[in-house]
């Protein structure tokens, strides 16, 4: 389970501070694939018009139209890393939703759903009673 500290008792307490986890993980890859998708964008449009920089021991020996900094790409190991513990922690959180009682889940959609671009799963709670 994850270690953020909350009180193990509290199952509404518990569950939102794994959804702002969940919520801020999903933000980073959802950040790290556009970084992805742009770099791809490069190489797929013109590959011969792509350069790298701050890569060690490779160099251009002139400008080209498009660029990517080696330094500030997102590497496979990061991202491989975020979707695991994505999908880890989606876990924790429906664990955790499924310990609210049921008469204090008033106001949550129950269900997952998709958002449009990602196709990332995630909960949408309207607001909990207490």
């Amino acid at each position: 389970m994850a270690q953020t500290g909350t009180n193990d008792f509290d199952p509404i307490q518990k569950y939102q501070v794994l959804l702002r986890e969940f919520e801020s993980l999903t933000g980073n890859i959802e950040s790290i694939t556009r970084q992805m998708e742009e770099i791809s964008h490069k190489l797929s449009g013109n590959w011969r018009d792509t350069s790298f920089t701050n890569v060690p021991n490779v160099s251009f020996p002139f400008a080209t139209q498009h660029s990517v900094n080696a330094e500030q790409r997102p590497s496979i190991k990061n991202m491989a890393e975020s979707i695991s513990r994505w999908h880890t922690l989606r876990h924790e959180l429906v664990s955790a939703y499924k310990t609210i009682p049921q008469d204090r889940r008033y106001g949550f959609k129950s269900r997952l759903h998709r958002t449009r671009k990602t196709r990332f799963l995630r909960f949408s709670p309207v607001f909990l009673r207490n």
